[in-house]
């Protein structure tokens, strides 16, 4: 009687199991099969990062000065020669930091530091968090 109800109980806990389980469709060729809660956590995932118009990535920053009429007459210069890049001027006390670009890997950066290095000598890249939309 014991082993009926045991076995009983393994098999109820099985069909459960089974039946929790349902599948994701990523892609024609890529299907996805868990349970529901990985899908709840995958959805909730790929929610927030559709919402989501940052992330981390590289810029490449031309100037660091403490002066920030300096920084502002750099970036206009920056803008004569490299009109494609938004510039972006970052306070981190007591510095003004100029940055340019919106690289989300870092061979993209560093191919366009190749460029900006022979008018900006100075330039170099960093890790930065980027726009993305």
């Amino acid at each position: 009687m014991k082993n009926f109800i045991a076995t009983l109980t393994v098999l109820l806990s099985m069909l459960t199991i089974l039946h929790a389980q349902s599948e994701i469709i990523i892609s024609d060729k890529v299907i996805m099969k868990g349970y529901c809660d990985i899908n709840f956590l995958l959805n909730a995932h790929y929610d927030k990062n559709k919402n989501c118009d940052v992330a981390e990535g590289y810029r490449v920053q031309i100037m660091n000065n403490s002066n920030r009429d300096e920084v502002y007459a750099k970036k206009a210069e920056v803008y004569g020669h490299f009109t494609a890049f938004k510039g972006y001027i970052i306070y981190d006390q007591p510095y003004y930091k100029l940055r340019i670009g919106d690289f989300q890997t870092k061979l993209e950066a560093r191919k366009y530091l190749d460029e900006i290095i022979v008018v900006f000598p100075t330039a170099f890249l960093v890790r930065d968090e980027i726009k993305i939309k």
